[in-house]
């Protein structure tokens, strides 16, 4: 059985079962710790935009969770423009 992620991103904090319950908790403290990481970000640095981009196996499900975009292949386009040349360090 998957994970209902239209439950989860709707404020359902809690599962059915022992599985639901702790893929529904893992998602939700990430989220939280990101918001939490922005927001002392923030502090530290006021005036500083802080941009969030969301990739990776649940990265769907946390970006509706965080109100940040989806990108698939982050990482991947990320490696393709290194090979390419296009990327070098400062």
């Amino acid at each position: 059985r998957e994970l209902d992620a239209k439950k989860l991103t709707e404020g359902e904090l809690l599962g059915r079962d022992t599985r639901t319950a702790m893929l529904h908790g893992v998602l939700h403290e990430t989220s939280l710790a990101v918001k939490g990481l922005r927001e002392e970000l923030e502090e530290d640095w006021p005036g500083t935009e802080w941009g969030l981009i969301c990739t990776g196996g649940d990265g769907e499900i946390l970006s509706i969770l965080l109100d940040a975009p989806f990108v698939p292949g982050l990482i991947l386009q990320g490696v393709r423009l290194m090979v390419l040349g296009g990327w070098t360090e400062p």
